[in-house]
């Protein structure tokens, strides 16, 4: 059953500016995570670049190291 629900204008007026404010802030909220998942994302690129650099600086010290070793 639906009842009236009476509300002076005043506080209507505060309770649509405090809305209003609520949706700017989840606007405001939503671009700054965009941004940290945007930042995230790149910094796990380069993570994975480094890990990938690594692991090929790796394979040719051992490989210079068999090479060396060979020979004695």
């Amino acid at each position: 059953m639906k009842e009236n629900l009476f509300v002076k204008i005043d506080e209507h007026e505060n309770i649509n500016k405090t809305l209003d404010e609520l949706r700017k802030n989840l606007v405001h909220a939503k671009d700054k995570i965009a941004k940290l998942r945007d930042i995230k994302q790149k910094e796990d690129e380069l993570l994975s670049n480094w890990e990938k650099e690594a692991e090929t600086v790796q394979k040719n010290v051992e490989q210079i190291n068999k090479i060396l070793n060979e020979g004695e």
